[in-house]
């Protein structure tokens, strides 16, 4: 008769880049395979759950990523965090100031993002009359 192993308990980890808290990868378990993850260098593993697109690791533990500031007025995005990345019709620019001005030749509605580390993308339309 084969031997019955013993049903452990599943357990979460997250590993994450030790200099800004972005999460690598997260997963569930069994305990007995935690040891089993590899952990690149750079970075480190801890045994709680995460989601890496709205969370990050501060100070050893989960936390949720902070809300964007970014806010538009007519044509005006301000409150950038700096340095940032703005996507516009689906191409990125390096953004170096807190505040941003955009013109479009052709009316329409553009969808336009401002990503920066660790807060959540942002995401504004923008309709040209």
């Amino acid at each position: 008769m084969d031997e019955v192993q013993e049903n452990s308990a599943n357990v979460s980890f997250t590993i994450y880049y030790m200099d800004t808290g972005k999460i690598y990868m997260s997963g569930n378990v069994p305990e007995n395979d935690v040891g089993l993850q590899t952990v690149p260098s750079g970075c480190a593993m801890i045994l709680e759950a995460s989601d890496p697109s709205t969370d990050y690791v501060v100070g050893g533990h989960v936390t949720a990523r902070p809300e964007n500031p970014a806010t538009l007025s007519g044509y005006v995005i301000s409150g950038i965090p700096v340095p940032s990345q703005i996507l516009v019709e689906g191409v990125w620019y390096d953004c170096p100031d807190p505040e941003c001005e955009l013109d479009y030749p052709k009316p329409g509605t553009y969808t336009v993002v401002v990503r920066v580390w660790p807060y959540m993308d942002k995401s504004f339309l923008i309709t040209k009359v």
